[in-house]
């Protein structure tokens, strides 16, 4: 039997753990978000497109090519 944290189930299951990143990433007040080697966004949370002036992390991504164009 393999020991498990405290704060994860035995039961929790892959999809379980996806879930709960995932809402952690969306509902972060600070703005995250994943880029290729060669800065191109392939994940923006809604927090950083707020930050930046978007309505929605996918416009942020559409409108950015390279994250060294925002400040």
């Amino acid at each position: 039997m393999r020991d498990h944290p405290k704060s994860e189930s035995p039961d929790t299951t892959e999809s379980d753990r996806n879930d709960a990143y995932r809402s952690f990433f969306e509902q972060a007040t600070e703005g995250l978000y994943v880029t290729t080697v060669n800065g191109v966004f392939v994940l923006a949370n809604p927090a950083l497109a707020r930050i930046h002036g978007y309505d929605e992390p996918a416009t942020l991504i559409a409108g950015i090519k390279d994250v060294g164009e925002i400040s």
